[in-house]
């Protein structure tokens, strides 16, 4: 049976994911495709549920050009960030204004953070936990927020280096291994992102998260043979995991 049929049956007998993966991208939502992680339905989902937010943006209307900043605003994904910036070049001035001030606060609300972190690492430089927070901030940032592509490497290099420091302290904690594999693929470094990821599951041969960041990796470096192992070792997932996708997309 093809996915897309399948899928119409789980649709019918109410039997979808109660959690599915959620992409942020158009690009995110291709290479979840292509892994199996999400299937063609879920993929149809996503594009038909970015049609009416696009539509809103492009409205002839400037009110509802306005009300499409705000339900961008609660998106906080990539692509709507970027679509804010978009509406910075609106020809009216009043919704250039309230995607200005609508990036301006989640900008303020991102530095306080950061800021927030910083303060709290000064008064206790050993505290792993807080290096851990400020690194993963400074991972959101540069993913959700940053258009420039240097200002995002600049931060993301910051990351690296809070990582780095918390892996020479304590080089069996997985998490610091998932995170600096999570950042060097946001450097778009898939071959040193494997390399944590293959970190990882050595100390944790459960650890579904970063199975599946290996998988990504090994697809962007098209060694295809590779996933198919990985979805093997694998333990089964039930019906309402994502990941079961992708094993059966890959093992059956």
């Amino acid at each position: 049976m093809m996915k897309w049929e399948s899928y119409i049956l789980r649709k019918k007998r109410g039997r979808t994911r109660k959690s599915k993966f959620q992409p942020r991208t158009q690009q995110e939502a291709k290479d979840a495709l292509a892994l199996g992680i999400i299937d063609i339905g879920d993929y149809v989902e996503f594009s038909l549920s970015l049609e009416p937010v696009l539509d809103s943006v492009h409205d002839p209307d400037p009110d509802t050009r306005k009300k499409a900043i705000q339900t961008l605003a609660q998106r906080r994904d990539p692509l709507s960030i970027q679509l804010l910036h978009y509406l910075l070049l609106d020809q009216e001035e009043e919704v250039r204004l309230a995607a200005a001030t609508t990036l301006e606060v989640m900008e303020k609300e991102m530095h306080s953070r950061i800021h927030r972190l910083r303060q709290a690492l000064q008064s206790s430089p050993g505290d792993r936990a807080t290096r851990l927070r400020l690194a993963q901030t400074y991972i959101d940032y540069a993913s959700v927020l940053l258009m420039n592509r240097n200002l995002q490497r600049f931060f993301l290099n910051k990351a690296l280096e809070l990582l780095n420091e918390l892996i020479h302290a304590d080089p069996d904690e997985v998490q610091y291994y998932l995170e600096r594999g999570r950042t060097y693929q946001l450097l778009d470094e898939p071959e040193k992102a494997k390399e944590d990821f293959q970190q990882c599951v050595r100390r944790d041969t459960s650890h579904t998260q970063a199975y599946m960041g290996l998988a990504e990796c090994l697809f962007k470096l098209k060694q295809f043979r590779n996933i198919q192992e990985i979805m093997q070792v694998l333990p089964p997932m039930d019906e309402d995991n994502e990941i079961a996708d992708a094993q059966n997309f890959w093992v059956s």
